[in-house]
């Protein structure tokens, strides 16, 4: 029972994300600035970074919203052709739409997160998230049914409509210690350390 219980503490960190914030520029850089994330924005990638030398002492962030909508069916150039170019469906159109619904539903999966409030000074970071996810199949039905009408000889089965959804609400506390008695380190391979530093967040 004891090597079970080992086994379950190493798989778990594994799994688990710790930092579940956003921001605006690191989405804008695909979440690839975590070396030189600063500040707050260093609480939401990797809250050790808050010791590296920032030019602002403290930060405020308000309201921050990203939003994720993904489907089985429509790539984005088909979507702006079919519902945002402003011209009339034709009935080669729909016949076109009702091909590229595959498996016999159109699925829809989002996800957002909205960063309410940010705070940082000195080293420390507090934050408050919303964030959740769902997803929705609706059957090709549907699709025939808002196309070409009622048709009284035929049955339109809306059994496999379904969908899902969760929300949650995060706070998260960040703290990043500097120690400055391993400068001048040297570290084959990386050469020179300037200083260490360990960081947290309690979620």
């Amino acid at each position: 029972m004891k090597k079970l219980y080992l086994i379950i503490c190493l798989i778990v960190p594994v799994l688990t994300f710790a930092q579940m914030g956003f921001d605006p520029q690191l989405t804008g850089m695909a979440n690839a600035s975590g070396a030189s994330a600063r500040g707050i924005r260093a609480s939401i990638v990797n809250p050790a970074l808050m010791s590296i030398p920032f030019e602002h002492t403290s930060q405020m962030s308000l309201l921050n919203l990203q939003a994720n909508i993904n489907n089985n069916s429509f790539s984005n150039n088909e979507y702006i052709k079919y519902f945002t170019s402003g011209d009339f469906i034709d009935e080669k159109d729909k016949e076109d739409i009702l091909n590229l619904i595959s498996d016999g539903r159109l699925r829809l999966f989002g996800d957002g997160k909205v960063s309410l409030l940010g705070l940082y000074s000195n080293n420390v970071a507090f934050n408050v998230l919303m964030l959740g996810s769902g997803d929705m199949s609706i059957p090709k039905t549907f699709f025939d049914l808002l196309f070409y009408g009622n048709d009284l000889n035929k049955t339109y089965r809306f059994d496999n409509l379904e969908g899902e959804a969760w929300f949650g609400l995060a706070t998260t506390l960040s703290y990043s210690h500097q120690f400055d008695q391993f400068e001048g380190t040297y570290i084959p391979g990386l050469g020179d350390v300037d200083f260490w530093s360990l960081g947290t967040t309690v979620k």
